[in-house]
């Protein structure tokens, strides 16, 4: 879910919305199939239902899981969806390390002198958040004040950074023109 709600384009999640009716092979009713989520676009684009699963249980239980696939994108499809299916193999990296060590800092208080100043020591082009904290230390701030700010306007996308690569303190911030 933190990757899905940080798309500026997601709009809601909602878990287990629908049931997937499934037939036996004999053409009897099987159990039916509950997908995790469903989400949604705030752009109009076809919606979500989504399916996480483990890898090595993909493997394992391929056969099971194959037809409720494919009954799952049936389904999907006939109402104008996407069905996809994510493994922690496209889930876990440093696109989630990112958004998971940055959570609590978007939730912060502001401190808008401090970020005025964050924001000041950017504004003239790419920086690093340790020239950052260098530049903004150099007016007499603790040092030990400056990374939260910095963590809590990148968090908030005010100050960008590239979310696919592992945050430093050498990673690369801007600041939009």
């Amino acid at each position: 879910m933190a990757l899905v709600r940080s798309d500026p384009d997601f709009l809601s999640f909602n878990a287990q919305p629908v049931v997937v009716l499934m037939t036996k092979s004999d053409g009897r009713p099987a159990r039916p199939y509950r997908p995790d989520g469903l989400v949604q676009w705030k752009s109009g684009k076809p919606p979500w239902l989504v399916e996480v699963k483990y890898r090595k249980d993909c493997a394992g239980q391929w056969r099971v899981l194959r037809r409720k696939f494919r009954a799952a994108s049936d389904f999907a499809v006939a109402r104008g969806w996407v069905f996809k299916v994510f493994t922690e193999d496209r889930i876990r990296g440093p696109l989630l390390q990112n958004l998971q060590f940055l959570e609590d800092y978007g939730r912060r208080r502001a401190r808008p002198k401090l970020e005025k100043l964050v924001r000041s020591a950017i504004a003239s082009g790419e920086s690093t958040p340790a020239d950052v904290v260098a530049a903004v230390a150099s007016t007499g701030v603790s040092p030990d004040d400056v990374l939260p700010s910095l963590w809590r306007l990148i968090a908030r996308r005010v100050v960008h950074i590239d979310f696919g690569v592992k945050l430093t303190m050498a990673s690369t911030v801007w600041i939009e023109p």
